[in-house]
């Protein structure tokens, strides 16, 4: 599924500062790219170099992974049915694979129709009959991503969307340069998705905070963390109102419709960047019970909000702190 989440404003704010750097050993590069704007903080011998070489990936990596740019591999994919592939977009569709069968579809590469059908691509947002839904349920359903004489192909009509999960690639690659260099730490913000790579100077953890799902600009709580991948996705960053009814993006594969189980965000907190950013979207369709089985199976932890309660696995306990100004509007739930 693209999350077609505008990730500038899901404002996962991160207090990361790395307390006794030297100016001239911390440097921040901007990309905008897949659309959100990254923001690379690195810290330590050469960060404007490897900052820099950072950005220029991340916008690299957009030309093979864009579902609607007519330059990029996986345009050339869906509208061939095929290419000839090697590299990071065979990379990236291996694991879409393998996560949609660890999620039992929850997560599917191929809900491009479904997406596009809503509007979601090109924000000219609708709702579509029944039938159409139907039709492009079953559309989703038949299709599958094959891999064969060094090749991807598509079967049954279908398309593919690495939004779920392009952004949580591109931050793995990014952390894999910025540790194959002399720097000391860095941050990596692509808006809902936060990496951190090593250490602070101070020794402390990185602290990251999970914005409240009102959209006021607040923070529901924070997060103390060390080199991980912290992922969000929520119902409340893009979706519209139909005749008083509320519609957002993250549509369940199998019935053709926004997920409407409670939930109002998730956030997954993992080794992995691209794990954690198709998780959260998987477990967004899952809901919590299924989704708890699924995260201490991988060992990743979670924190699922609904309107008025934040539930946090047993991973993170210790880790999370409720914000002030949330302790009167959530019931805090260990799990």
């Amino acid at each position: 599924m693209k999350k077609i989440i505008v990730f500038a404003f899901i404002f996962i704010f991160l207090f990361a500062t790395a307390c006794g750097e030297d100016a001239a050993e911390e440097y921040t590069s901007y990309a905008n790219a897949m659309d959100t704007s990254a923001k690379i903080t690195v810290y330590g011998k050469d960060s404007k170099a490897v900052a820099e070489e950072c950005a220029e990936l991340f916008k690299s990596l957009e030309g093979e992974f864009s579902a609607t740019d007519a330059n990029s591999k996986l345009y050339t994919l869906n509208t061939n049915g095929n290419i000839e592939a090697e590299g990071h977009l065979y990379a990236l569709c291996g694991f879409a694979n393998e996560l949609s069968t660890l999620t039992d579809g929850a997560y599917n590469p191929c809900i491009y129709p479904l997406v596009k059908l809503w509007g979601f691509t090109a924000d000219e947002f609708k709702v579509p009959t029944q039938e159409e839904i139907d039709e492009n349920v079953k559309l989703v359903a038949d299709s599958k991503m094959v891999f064969k004489d060094g090749g991807i192909y598509i079967e049954n009509g279908g398309m593919v969307d690495l939004g779920g999960i392009a952004k949580g690639y591109a931050s793995e690659m990014m952390r894999s340069l910025i540790s194959g260099s002399d720097s000391t730490g860095a941050v990596i913000s692509l808006g809902g998705n936060i990496v951190t790579v090593g250490e602070k100077s101070d020794g402390t953890p990185w602290s990251i905070g999970i914005n409240s799902p009102k959209n006021d600009g607040g923070l529901i709580g924070t997060l103390s963390v060390g080199e991980c991948a912290v992922v969000t996705s929520g119902s409340y960053i893009r979706n519209f109102e139909k005749d008083g009814k509320f519609y957002h993006h993250i549509i369940d594969p199998k019935t053709g419709m926004p997920v409407d189980n409670g939930l109002v965000s998730v956030t997954v907190v993992a080794d992995d960047a691209a794990l954690a950013d198709g998780l959260s979207t998987a477990f967004f369709v899952m809901g919590i019970e299924e989704s708890l089985t699924v995260a201490e199976s991988l060992d990743v932890d979670v924190v699922f909000v609904t309107e008025n309660s934040i539930s946090i696995s047993s991973g993170l306990k210790e880790k999370f702190t409720l914000s002030k100004s949330a302790e009167d509007e959530y019931d805090l739930i260990f799990l």
